[in-house]
């Protein structure tokens, strides 16, 4: 279930760190960044050529915001990653960037066409505060998971 600020664990500075962050995608034409709560047109031709409506930011990095080990990081997303490819969904590469250069990039997938609650279902498998969803208005939107 989506979480609202009022009855989340997580704490609100975090959740405002999180909605300034920037979610990049590696592309062939390049590196789009998104940004949650506006829509990104751009996002459009990719929904397009992989026929779906939707995807998800997804990362296994720091799970709860705890700050990990560089190699179980590593560890953690190659998992991701054969989890993405166990539930026959397309993972591109992607990454977080803060703009305060307070906390590390984490490596992550941009999930096609998976829906909200089967990211949900992931993300919180994953041990994660939160994910970036994207529905058919192009908007990113933060999801809270506990």
């Amino acid at each position: 279930m989506s979480l609202t600020p009022a009855n989340t664990r997580i704490d609100p500075e975090k959740i405002a760190a999180y909605c300034k962050t920037s979610y990049c995608l590696i592309l062939q034409s390049g590196t789009l960044e998104l940004a949650v709560n506006i829509r990104h047109d751009d996002l459009s031709a990719l929904f397009e050529r992989h026929a779906v409506e939707c995807g998800a930011f997804i990362t296994a990095y720091n799970p709860r915001g705890t700050l990990q080990h560089t190699h179980l990081n590593q560890i953690a997303h190659a998992s991701l990653k054969n989890r993405v490819a166990t539930l026959k969904l397309i993972g591109i590469d992607a990454f977080t960037q803060t703009h305060s250069g307070d906390w590390p990039t984490e490596h992550g997938l941009f999930v096609l066409g998976i829906g909200l609650e089967q990211a949900k279902l992931l993300g919180s498998e994953l041990g994660q505060d939160a994910l970036v969803w994207i529905g058919p208005d192009l908007t990113p939107t933060l999801i809270l998971l506990r």
